[in-house]
């Protein structure tokens, strides 16, 4: 079998994904980076999901009894 780009490891690691933003109001100015790798990239967007999730159960939840009333 030949050796592909998946067979070897990367010696430098994953490449992290970088945003900057720089912004300036007036006198103002501020500068935010932000680096993140891929799987750090998924866990976020895992947390996101399961709090998206708790949040609709909870607000199905919480209008159960106005539902009740409205039948």
């Amino acid at each position: 079998m030949g050796e592909g780009a998946l067979d070897k490891p990367d010696p430098e690691g994953p490449s992290p994904h970088v945003a900057v933003v720089d912004m300036k109001l007036g006198k103002y100015s501020a500068t935010s980076r932000i680096s993140i790798t891929t799987g750090g990239l998924l866990a976020v967007a895992t947390l996101v999901g399961v709090i998206l999730a708790g949040t609709a159960g909870i607000v199905w939840t919480a209008t159960g009894p106005a539902r009740r009333r409205a039948d």
